[in-house]
């Protein structure tokens, strides 16, 4: 059920499933707890993003009295913690202005599945497969952080001290710490090892943690 009018949801945290199984009406062993898996209805599609964290898409006449049902289950939060969550699952989320920036081993999208290299022709395949069966991937992403009076808008450019833009943030969140901000973003990697990243008027990056490693073959030549 594929369609341009539908309304996203997101639900998160550890009674999600059972609060979905009650309200979507259906039992709560058939709720996806895999990662990209899904559970269709007649007006909805379920899907398990990671862990606790489900998107719920819905046509545009069950909005509100879907957002009814969740509101007596649960909590309205700002849609930034939804992101920061992205963040922290290492999840991309490409806006506008890095839609064409990079390609999809650059924001760890094979982690996810989020690329066939069997499928057969779409847009940039040729660059995508080269790179997966050829090349050596320069340019992951990482996980960020810095104290930062304002989030930093995607596309903003990362430096360190000897060369300017070796990295570009994917996304940014405030988190539960004053002025502080996690991020995605795709780094040079020798840059990003080596450390003495910073943004804007200097600020100092510290890099973080992913939830997942990448296949370190992604990095090495194949030729």
């Amino acid at each position: 059920m594929l369609a341009d009018d539908l309304y996203g949801l997101g639900i998160q945290g550890e009674k999600a499933v059972n609060c979905l199984a009650e309200i979507l009406g259906v039992e709560s062993k058939a709720i996806p707890t895999q990662a990209s898996h899904s559970l269709t209805g007649d007006s909805w599609i379920l899907t398990c993003v990671r862990n606790d964290r489900f998107e719920l898409w819905i046509k545009p006449s069950e909005l509100t009295p879907m957002l009814n049902k969740l509101n007596s289950q649960g909590t309205l939060i700002p849609s930034e913690q939804w992101i920061l969550a992205e963040i922290r699952d290492g999840i991309a989320d490409l806006r506008p202005e890095t839609s064409e920036a990079f390609i999809p081993q650059m924001t760890n999208l094979q982690v996810f599945e989020g690329i066939n290299f069997r499928k057969g022709c779409y847009t940039g395949q040729e660059i995508i497969t080269r790179l997966q069966h050829r090349g050596v991937l320069k340019r992951p992403m990482y996980r960020i952080s810095a104290k930062l009076a304002e989030a930093p808008l995607p596309g903003s450019l990362i430096h360190c001290d000897d060369k300017e833009g070796v990295g570009q943030v994917v996304l940014a969140a405030k988190t539960e710490i004053l002025d502080h901000y996690e991020m995605l973003a795709v780094i040079l990697k020798e840059r990003a090892e080596q450390g003495g990243l910073w943004l804007g008027n200097h600020e100092p990056i510290q890099v973080l943690d992913l939830p997942y490693t990448l296949d370190p073959k992604l990095f090495e030549s194949k030729r």
